[in-house]
Parts: structure tokens; sequence; C-alpha cells
């Protein structure tokens, strides 16, 4: 196998995983969809080693953050594989050929930003190496015929009067502040602990950046920083780049936007709080108000994912500052006025989480 090694457990995401390993030795082509820190990454290293021995050929990850167009996707791939093409003017043939027999899964994370070379490449492997299987992971589906979606949500935070540290969001917090070397009795302090994850939405990059400040501050204090501001949280040491910070991530899917949804999306930012799309089209006008599923930048809880969307301090970031200069008062601040929002979808914008 060729995958990263293991630096934690996998932790919330036992259904995920035996979900995800049919699909891959069913499909010849699975995209494994979320928003930014969701987990996607681990995710799709632990269903390629969990279905590996289905693959004689070999697992091989490929890691796109860098790849910007279609050229350094494929040495990407080609660097990856370790295959040195002969034909070097036609290097997409050339490993088109070499994987045309061989029974192989690829795994190509971070794919958002090159989708459409990304699509190309993948279309071409589909039709002429039948052997071949994919895992993607990406902030947006691949839009390729065959392919199967899997759309990956925050981990579910604790409802009601179910037992807390059954709840995945709690669970994966509990774990990495253990690993953080958390004060035992803070550790009890499970109030705490509910808050902070609840204050994240259950977002897995959030939760181990939380965790993380264990290392300084009591559990009591990281609940009301990632209150006050949960896009401050931010990874410290050595380590790669990438999602280094909540906001920056936030930001990067932001700024991959099509025209139409970010403006959209910068409209939508004076919103407070959790709207339905009814609400969004009393708010924003027009009869075609709603941003496609597939490529706007939202945290989903499978909940509420169908009905519901979530405009959080730390999501409207990247907008909000954009509103106003991009938008014209009639067009976003007047239409938050209550008298022009119906009364369901006026509570719906104000009441905190969705219910």
């Amino acid at each position: 196998m060729n995958l990263p090694h293991r630096t934690s457990s996998l932790v919330g995401r036992g259904p995920e995983l035996a979900e995800l390993a049919g699909l891959v030795t069913r499909s010849r082509l699975v995209s494994l969809v979320g928003a930014a820190g969701c987990g996607k990454t681990r995710l799709a290293i632990e269903v390629a080693r969990t279905v590996a021995d289905r693959f004689p050929d070999g697992v091989w990850f490929v890691d796109l953050t860098a790849a910007g167009d279609a050229v350094t996707v494929l040495s990407t791939v080609v660097s990856a594989l370790g295959f040195a093409p002969a034909d070097t003017d036609r290097p997409a043939e050339a490993l088109r050929a070499h994987l045309r027999d061989r029974r192989a899964l690829l795994v190509l994370d971070n794919c958002e930003q090159v989708l459409d070379p990304v699509a190309d490449l993948v279309d071409d492997w589909l039709s002429g190496a039948p052997p071949l299987t994919v895992l993607a992971t990406s902030r947006a589906p691949l839009e390729v015929g065959g392919e199967r979606l899997h759309r990956l949500g925050p981990l579910a935070l604790p409802e009601g009067d179910d037992d807390v540290t059954a709840s995945p969001a709690v669970a994966l917090l509990l774990d990495r502040l253990a690993a953080a070397g958390a004060d035992r009795e803070d550790l009890g302090l499970l109030s705490a602990v509910v808050r902070i994850a609840s204050a994240v939405d259950g977002v897995p990059l959030a939760l181990e950046l939380a965790a993380a400040r264990a290392r300084a501050f009591s559990l009591d204090e990281i609940a009301h920083q990632v209150t006050a501001d949960p896009s401050s949280l931010a990874r410290s040491g050595r380590g790669s780049d990438h999602h280094r910070t909540v906001r920056a991530a936030i930001e990067q899917s932001y700024a991959l936007l099509p025209a139409d949804e970010a403006e959209l999306h910068r409209a939508a930012s004076v919103l407070p709080g959790p709207f339905t799309v009814a609400a969004a089209g009393a708010v924003l006008g027009g009869p075609d108000t709603g941003p496609r599923p597939a490529r706007s930048p939202r945290t989903w809880s499978p909940a509420w994912c169908t009905t519901r969307c979530w405009s959080r301090s730390d999501r409207r970031g990247p907008a909000a500052p954009r509103a106003s200069p991009s938008s014209p008062p009639c067009a976003v601040t007047r239409r938050t006025r209550p008298a022009r929002t119906p009364p369901r979808c006026a509570a719906a914008a104000t009441s905190g989480r969705p219910r």
C-alpha cells in the first residue's frame, strides 16, 4: 500500500467507513464530498486501508493540494505512482496504458481546485482502464458518468438526554484532549466539552484544533474562546500548512466559488443564523436564490441538511466584509428587515441552532 502513515485514530466515523468500503468495492468511481475540515482525507485513507486486499495491483494515494492545472494534475499522479512514461510527448495516453489492466485503487485527494482536469482524467481512465477504481475527495462532485457520491457532514452532536459521550463529536474531542495531555479532572467537565463541540458544529478540524489548546488552557477557557470566535482556531507547531486555521479553510472554499455563488454567499452573510431556502428567497429576492448544492461552502448537518443552511459567524467571515460594497442596500440589507421576511423564516434566521 502506498498510503500516508496513521498519526491518529479514526473516531466517530464507523458507519461512514463501512458504507464507503462497500461503495468502493462495488463502484469504479466514488466521490467523498464535504466541506473543508470535515475529515474527508482521513476517512478516505482509512477506507483505502480497509479494502486494500481487494486491489491486488496496489492502492495509491495522490495529494492534489498543490496541483493547479491539467499538467500539474497529471504530473502529480505520475509521480505518486512512481511511473516513468516512455512516451513523454503523450503522458496521459502512456498513463492510461500503464493502468489499463491493473486492478488498483487510486485515492485522489483534494480535487476541488482542479475539478475539470481531474474529471477529464478520471473519465479517460474509466473508459480506458476497466479494472481501475478511483476514490476522490473534494468539496464538490466531479460530475463524471458513473460517479457515486457520498456526502460527508460534521460529526453528530449530543441530542436531548442522550449520553453525551456517545456523540461522535464529543468522542473525537475527548480522544484528542487526552492525546494533548488535558488534565484528567478537566476531562470530567463534560458540560465544557459539549460547549466546545457545539460551538464548532462538530467539525472535526475545529475539534482537533480546539483540543490542541488544552496544552495551555482549561476546558472552560477553550469553550469561551471558541464560542466567541470559532474561526480563530489555528494549528501550531510543525506540520502541513493545509487547513492550518479554520478561517483559512473557509476562505479557500469561498475563493473556489463561481461568481454567481460568491455573490449569493455575500448577500446571505447578513443573516445571523440558520435559515431555510424559503427564508433565503424572501430575504434575497428572485425566483432562483438557492445556491447549487454541489459547490457552496456550507456545513451541513445530517439532521437538517435537506432544508436548512447555517451561516455562523465563522462561516460568514469571508463574505461579511464584502457584502456591503458589492451589493446595493436594496439587494441585501433592506431585505433582512422583518417586514420582508415571513414569520417562520424570520424565526429560523434568528433562533440559533436548527430545531
